[in-house]
Formats: structure tokens, C-alpha cells, sequence
């Protein structure tokens, strides 16, 4: 009997757990649909599945290949990476500043947020609230 026949039960089993553990386009999802309602919700997860359908149709004409037969071309892929998450992460920096809305509070902008590597252009105003390393101070009753 071959030996793909006898790892192929666990690794259908392990494939099936992990494909219904929810992800990072999950919580975008959720966090843009409680937050902007259930269009901006729909929006991102759009956003989400056309970056998606971006990565695999890449992959599918050769990027993958190209990449790893060309070190040069793979190095500045993945700085241009690191530079787009660094643009990212100022623009979310600055966004807190004030009340500033962003691309992202349209539900253009949710799409354009979901198939963007990182997903998200500012941090939640509550994040305080959902951080365990930070006790809760609740507020003595006067009584």
C-alpha cells in the first residue's frame, strides 16, 4: 500500500480542523461588521476574497516559481512588503490622532482595507477594554 494512502485520513482530518478555526479575514469581518454594520462587513470580506483571487491567480502564472529561482526579485518583494506594512502602520498611528476619518470608513474603503496585506488602517478606539494585561479600574459608588 503506498504511503500517501495510509497519511492521507490524518491529513484530510488536520486539513478539515484547521479550515474551520476562523482566521484573520474572520475578524476583519466581524470587527468591520459590528463596528460600520453588515454592508462594510460584506465589503471587506469582497476586499478579502479579490486579494485572495490576486494571490492564486499570481501564484497560477508563476510568481511563486519566479520568486524562488530569483533571489534578488524575492528579497525586494518581501522589503516592499515590510515597506507597505510600515505605510500602514503610520497611517494607523496617525489616524488616532484626532477624528480623522480614513479611506477605510466607506464601504469602498472596507474593501479596499480587506484585500490589502494587513487588513486593518487603525486600531480599535476600545482596545483598552479587551487588553488582559492591563487590570480594570472600576469606578467607586458613592454611597
Amino acid at each position: 500500500m503506498p504511503h500517501w494512502i495510509q497519511v492521507l485520513p490524518a491529513f484530510a482530518l488536520a486539513s478539515l480542523i484547521l479550515a474551520a478555526l476562523p482566521g484573520p479575514a474572520t475578524a476583519l469581518f466581524l470587527q468591520r461588521s459590528v463596528r460600520d454594520g453588515r454592508a462594510a462587513g460584506l465589503a471587506a470580506v469582497v476586499g478579502n476574497e479579490i486579494g485572495i483571487f490576486g494571490w492564486t491567480v499570481a501564484g497560477g502564472a508563476g510568481l511563486s516559481a519566479l520568486l524562488v529561482a530569483n533571489r534578488v526579485l524575492n528579497v525586494g518583494i518581501h522589503l516592499l512588503g515590510a515597506l507597505v506594512l510600515i505605510w500602514l502602520g503610520i497611517q494607523a498611528w496617525r489616524s488616532t490622532r484626532g477624528d480623522r476619518g480614513t479611506r477605510a470608513d466607506d464601504a469602498f474603503g472596507a474593501a479596499l482595507t480587506g484585500a490589502l496585506p494587513g487588513g486593518r488602517t487603525r486600531p480599535p478606539r476600545s482596545g483598552r477594554r479587551w487588553c488582559p494585561s492591563r487590570p480594570i479600574r472600576r469606578r467607586r459608588s458613592s454611597g
